[in-house]
């Protein structure tokens, strides 16, 4: 009889700790997404569970999915497709691209702008290290879009400073604008075929996801949610 209410004991503190979110929980994110994501996320999840403990891995697509494979992160958050036998990703929804530009650039419309329009500036880009970069490189070539590149920069900070200055126009990422100083800048959207990056949450397949897994992944839907009309 001690031995079972020894045990019974031990399973209600294992259920009231999960219950209250106490526990531990690893994300990665990918460095164009986790500075305007994760910092929300985490505020709101400490709200509902304050006894969590969180950790942060800021990473490039490849070697998150290493880390989820290897089970040495809970969860990632990425831009699909993703391509990996035993990595599952859920689909939280998309953001739209926009074109950034010099505010005193006076040549360009108020809202939209063509493609046309955009083959007469210099164009900064993001570094094809991130997978952003991959595919806003593969949508310029695509529609010719590729000529007089002025620099390639690894960080999206360096993007906004250089086409601040003047030197180029860019493709990037809404969620980017959230918060953002925007003396300087003016932001469009790309005329009948605005591109967009789409927003998933990955696992690795046949893991169960904890609580505070499962509410991470209901609050990142739900800013990504927010981004919709953007």
């Amino acid at each position: 009889r001690s031995a079972l209410r020894a045990i019974e004991g031990v399973a209600d503190g294992i259920t009231d700790a999960v219950e209250s979110g106490a526990g531990r929980l690893v994300i990665g994110a990918i460095p164009t997404m986790s500075p305007y994501l994760l910092p929300r996320v985490i505020s709101r999840l400490r709200a509902d569970y304050p006894d969590c403990e969180l950790v942060v891995h800021e990473d490039l697509t490849e070697r998150l999915l290493e880390r989820l494979d290897d089970a040495s992160i809970d969860i990632a958050l990425l831009s699909p497709p993703i391509d990996h036998p035993r990595i599952e990703v859920e689909h939280l929804g998309s953001e739209r691209l926009l074109v950034v530009a010099p505010e005193d650039d006076g040549s360009l419309p108020a809202a939209e702008v063509t493609l046309s329009q955009l083959r007469a500036f210099p164009r900064i880009s993001l570094s094809e290290i991130h997978c952003l970069g991959t595919q806003i490189e593969s949508f310029c070539t695509r529609r010719d879009l590729t000529r007089q590149v002025a620099c390639h920069a690894t960080q999206l900070d360096t993007v906004f400073e250089l086409v601040r200055l003047g030197l180029g126009v860019s493709l990037v990422p809404a969620m980017a604008l959230r918060g953002r100083r925007r003396d300087g800048l003016k932001y469009f959207r790309l005329r009948r075929e605005s591109p967009r990056r789409a927003i998933g949450v990955a696992t690795k397949a046949g893991r169960s996801r904890s609580l505070l897994a499962d509410r991470a992944a209901a609050i990142l839907e739900s800013e990504v949610r927010d981004l919709g009309g953007a």
